[in-house]
């Protein structure tokens, strides 16, 4: 958190673990990402950018209609920060 540069890797890695957001139409996404190395260590932090998957990557979409995702600037922190609000006519069972 907080790192003002990227750094890419150059060796093979796992993903253990990756959340975030996607957005419709390609407006974007916002991913983080913990992913192993060969001696078992985990590094992690944001995916920017391309990202190749040498084999596979098993992962899962879910579409969540009654939901909405905004992204909306903190005044505290200056930061745009995650917003979910209820879908407008969306119905909670």
């Amino acid at each position: 958190a907080g790192a003002g540069d990227s750094r890419g890797r150059g060796e093979p890695l796992e993903i253990v673990s990756l959340v975030g957001t996607i957005s419709e139409c390609g407006k974007g996404f916002h991913l983080h990402a913990a992913v192993s190395r060969a001696d078992g260590s985990v590094v992690g932090g944001h995916i920017k950018g391309a990202a190749t998957v040498a084999t596979t990557a098993e992962v899962i979409l879910a579409a969540l209609p009654a939901l909405t995702f905004s992204r909306e600037v903190d005044e505290t922190t200056g930061y745009l920060e995650l917003v979910i609000r209820k879908a407008w006519g969306a119905r909670w069972s």
